[in-house]
């Protein structure tokens, strides 16, 4: 296993499985979406941002339930980020590198 980045203050580190964890490195910012099964979403948009610009603390190869990141979240925003991953497919989206 790679050596995670220490935890900032402010955040909790949370484990989320995303096929995208493949392409991540440790030190990225990424953008963590969540898509519902249309029948949970209302009727309105499926797909929805659950946190922005989170700093991704480590990367885990595959296991058996797939590749994972552990990202360092907003302690305020670490539920719906759990509620997220329990609730529906995970998409990490890299965010730009600069300020």
């Amino acid at each position: 296993r790679a050596e995670a980045a220490p935890v900032p203050a402010g955040t909790r580190a949370v484990r989320l499985r995303s096929e995208d964890a493949r392409r991540l490195r440790t030190g990225d910012r990424v953008d963590v979406l969540v898509t519902l099964d249309p029948e949970r979403s209302g009727g309105g948009e499926p797909t929805r941002t659950v946190v922005e610009a989170v700093g991704v603390l480590a990367v885990e190869p595959p296991r058996s339930g797939g590749p994972a990141a552990v990202l360092a979240v907003p302690v305020a925003l670490v539920p719906r980020a759990a509620f997220a991953a329990s609730s529906g497919t995970i998409t990490l989206a890299r965010v730009p590198d600069g300020p």
